[in-house]
């Protein structure tokens, strides 16, 4: 007997070979570039950004962190974190990581977006 979910896999299948469902296309490495960011405390990460862009905040164009970077981010983020509610956020932050693999790269997303400052690596402001 069929079930419920192998129908509705067949008819998403279908659909999309009628081309009524376009699935999205994933961006590839060619669609990112290594950058700087700052992030709330002031520390510089190293991350890349999506090539085309006209927005610098995080909720609207995210900034992927790198292994060391995202390592970096959550060392101060989690420091001297001791209450409930702190270890509450804590917990959500952590859950929010998402890995992105971009060619041989691999990307870190946190929550729906970090609010950031692009700069130099030295911490300077873009022009």
């Amino acid at each position: 007997m069929i079930t419920h979910n192998e129908i509705m896999q067949l008819r998403i299948k279908r659909m999309r070979e009628l081309g009524w469902i376009v699935d999205p296309v994933k961006p590839t490495i060619a669609d990112i570039e290594r950058g700087y960011c700052q992030i709330e405390d002031g520390a510089v990460y190293e991350c890349y950004f999506p090539k085309q862009r006209t927005f610098w905040n995080g909720w609207a164009c995210p900034a992927g962190l790198t292994a060391k970077s995202l390592c970096d981010f959550l060392a101060v983020s989690l420091q001297g974190r001791s209450s409930e509610v702190d270890l509450e956020l804590c917990v959500d932050l952590l859950t929010s990581i998402v890995p992105q693999q971009y060619g041989d790269i691999t990307l870190y997303d946190i929550g729906d977006g970090l609010i950031w400052d692009e700069c130099t690596a030295e911490g300077g402001n873009i022009l």
